[in-house]
């Protein structure tokens, strides 16, 4: 399964030979692929969401138009099934695995081969990724008798490192770390190896599931590992230094995807988590017990400043808002036309405020549970969105698909929802924040650029550009003095507020 960059697509893929791609917000069918003749075994957008890449038991890898789902392109070198596909991150090449025990490299555009990397021998490579920065290929696979993975340089085609890393059994995925100096494999031996991508020396080993590993996926700021199983658990490991953070259990063992909606206590001793069930979960953050189930679609959670409440939007376009003593659903509030981006509680807990794909952002009356206000700007939709320290204003920002310049961001005066500032920005904002004195508001880019704003006046103040990829989340630090970003490039920043 593969999100498109924009979050309004889902492709799968399936045994009846095609894939299918699905407004993410309806669950609304809006292309099927036909093409293949065989099962449909891996799915990828490029970074754009113009094209999709599958991988198929038929021998083929072909390249789609994600808008209209005509076949661009189809490659059939492997001879042999083609297990996985990932574009680099500039998409301008495709790497495809198979069961011929080769990576073959192809110019997505072309289809010309560029680079064959053969692991010898008749093994499956089950499982292919790029570097973030997109230097590296590696691949996983073999079998009980030859577990095997590898990394090579991607331009070249030299191989950098290859083993089993300590593997007894065959190697199902492979990921790499956000600064690409790590790869995690999952294997059958139920054992997660985390090793350096450059010496192939094994630096932890992660014991706990009962059954094969699926698949490994690191956090964002790489200091934590998901990986998903057959026993119906995903785990989640704090790697520095290897240990197990969490244990969230899967109601379904047939499961084997994670959420990613984090949120911590204001305290640091809970965490509130969406789950693959709908329901959202509060676990001890020191033990990883579960404390709490609170019952409904949840994604996008937030607590309030207090720790009492808890509010997540989701994809049935509403807002859920929990009783943290009662574990209990205290209201739902509808108002929404499509998909909750994000949720921010006012300082004081009596107002929250979501965004929407809708485009709009709505107030909430925590008294009464209704809509106090609906403030909206030019754009299609809204992503982000965070209130001043005192309350007085909220900042929210996004973009409109198609639209690549003239976005911008908007401040409302939170009591009356008059527009009290315009803030033009070159790109789709992806994350918006104030400073703690409530004199700045920090605003990051999906080009990459973070730019500061005077909170009064809207005078840009900095501007800069430092990841290569997307920016999506933006934080003062407590006294003010600096900005930490992370970003899709696989980095996390921190910058001097002053200067940047």
């Amino acid at each position: 399964m593969s999100y498109s960059p924009d979050i309004k697509r889902i492709a799968t893929v399936s045994s009846d030979s095609t894939a299918k791609i699905w407004d993410a917000h309806t669950g609304e069918l809006l292309l099927t692929l036909t093409g293949h003749i065989d099962v449909v075994s891996g799915v990828e957008f490029n970074r754009d969401g113009t094209r999709l890449a599958t991988a198929s038991a038929d021998g083929t890898s072909k390249v789609w138009d994600a808008n209209s789902g005509q076949e661009l392109i189809s490659f059939s070198n492997h001879q042999a099934v083609v297990y996985d596909a990932a574009f680099s991150p500039d998409g301008t090449r495709i790497a495809t695995s198979g069961a011929d025990g080769n990576v073959r490299v192809w110019d997505s555009s072309s289809g010309k081969e560029l680079l064959t990397l053969s692991v010898g021998g008749s093994l499956t490579l089950y499982s292919v990724a790029y570097s973030r920065d997109g230097t590296h290929i590696a691949a996983a696979g073999g079998d009980v008798q030859h577990p095997i993975a590898f990394v090579w340089d991607a331009v070249t085609g030299a191989e950098v490192v290859r083993g089993s890393f300590g593997h007894t059994d065959a190697l199902d995925d492979i990921a790499f770390s956000p600064d690409g100096t790590l790869v995690a494999t999952g294997a059958d031996d139920q054992k997660v190896k985390i090793w350096d991508s450059t010496t192939g020396q094994v630096l932890y080993t992660l014991s706990g599931h009962s059954s094969t590993i699926l698949g490994v996926s690191f956090s964002p700021d790489g200091t934590h590992l998901a990986s998903a199983s057959w026993d119906g658990t995903v785990r989640v490991w704090d790697i520095t230094p290897a240990k197990e953070a969490l244990i969230i259990p899967f109601v379904n063992s047939a499961i084997s995807t994670w959420s990613e909606y984090l949120s911590y206590s204001p305290d640091g001793t809970h965490l509130l988590t969406d789950y693959t069930d709908g329901n959202a979960r509060i676990w001890d953050a020191i033990t990883g017990k579960e404390l709490m189930c609170l019952e409904g679609p949840a994604l996008y959670t937030a607590y309030s400043a207090d720790g009492k409440l808890a509010a997540s939007g989701n994809y049935e376009n509403t807002v859920i808002v929990w009783d943290l003593q009662t574990g209990k659903q205290r209201s739902t509030l509808v108002g929404h036309t499509a998909a909750i981006f994000q949720v921010a509680f006012s300082p004081d807990g009596i107002h929250l405020a979501s965004t929407s794909a809708d485009g709009s952002v709505i107030i909430w009356d925590l008294s009464n549970d209704k809509a106090l206000r609906t403030l909206r700007g030019d754009e299609e939709m809204l992503l982000s969105v965070a209130y001043s320290p005192n309350g007085k204003y909220l900042v929210a920002g996004g973009g409109t698909i198609g639209k690549i310049s003239n976005i911008n961001g908007y401040v409302w005066d939170a009591a009356t929802g008059e527009i009290f500032l315009t803030l033009p920005v070159d790109s789709t904002v992806t994350a918006v924040n104030y400073s703690p004195d409530g004199r700045r508001i920090a605003i990051t880019s999906f080009n990459g650029t973070i730019s500061v704003w005077d909170a009064f006046t809207g005078k840009q103040l900095l501007r800069w550009r430092g990841h290569t990829g997307s920016s999506y989340q933006v934080a003062f630090s407590p006294d003010g003095k600096s900005i930490a970003t992370a970003s899709g490039d696989g980095t996390a920043r921190l910058w001097d507020a002053a200067s940047g």
